[in-house]
């Protein structure tokens, strides 16, 4: 075997050790901060397509569209700066690919659960009226989590082209 496959094959693992590894430290973090996203009565998946463009554009639509959630649900605890919900945020794909999306786990409220998915689309809707929003005319799929088999999915290495960099961390809101 030449040097330069072995360097290939030696960086892939590499890179995969370093991806599994923060893949087990995310999972233990979320456990250290008692968040369970295996709950579904409290947590759901939403999965929102993007238009193409660049990731800030991607960031700010994500931004867009949670801050609308937020008051749809939270109303005036959101706008007083006392609440947000719980929410992590992936990214996936690239403005290159054209499948650009995002995975968010969100939490649902007790006061919310009964209509929650019609406060995700009513957010959607109103983010997508934003001339910053780059959001797909697509409606966002919303699905209860029943295990943290939906983290592990969430924290997949494929179709991100840099690991770390898809969380989102501006958009992700932990409890304090």
């Amino acid at each position: 075997m030449n040097n330069c496959n072995y360097e290939k094959k030696r960086g892939s693992v590499t890179n995969m050790t370093t991806t599994n590894e923060s893949q087990r430290e995310l999972k233990k973090f979320f456990q250290s901060a008692n968040i369970d996203f295996s709950n579904p009565d409290k947590y759901a998946s939403i999965t929102i397509r993007l238009a193409s463009c660049d990731d800030i554009d991607a960031q700010d639509s994500v931004r867009i569209f949670l801050h609308r959630l937020n008051r749809k649900i939270l109303g005036s605890q959101h706008r007083n700066g006392k609440r947000d919900l719980i929410a992590f945020a992936v990214r996936e794909g690239s403005y290159k690919s054209d499948n650009l999306h995002y995975h968010l786990m969100v939490e649902i409220p007790e006061q919310a659960r009964a209509k929650f998915n019609d406060s995700v689309l009513s957010a959607w809707l109103a983010a997508r009226r934003s001339p910053k929003a780059r959001l797909r005319n697509e409606q966002p799929h919303v699905q209860p989590v029943y295990d943290d088999q939906w983290l592990s999915y969430m924290l997949k290495p494929q179709s991100k082209s840099n690991y770390l960099d898809a969380i989102d961390w501006i958009n992700t809101r932990l409890p304090k």
